[in-house]
């Protein structure tokens, strides 16, 4: 595994990405909300999980790749 790929797995898993939950806590930003759904807080397992936006990116790398099949079907 590339070493720039695992190091943006570890920094997810400890969650060290500069999303709007941990930038709120640093006083960075006002608004924690994420700005792409705007449904919910915009933490790191929804940035990369969640968010309905990142579900469709999924999916949409999925095919292309032809890779999904109901039986790996990740959501």
């Amino acid at each position: 595994m590339p070493s720039k790929i695992a190091f943006t797995i570890w920094r997810i898993f400890w969650d060290f990405i500069p999303n709007f939950a941990n930038l709120i806590i640093r006083r960075v930003v006002t608004n924690d909300r994420c700005p792409r759904c705007r449904s919910k807080v915009e933490g790191s397992l929804h940035v990369f999980r969640d968010c309905p936006m990142t579900t469709e990116v999924w999916y949409l790398k999925l095919w292309s790749t032809g890779g999904h099949t109901k039986s790996q079907d990740p959501f």
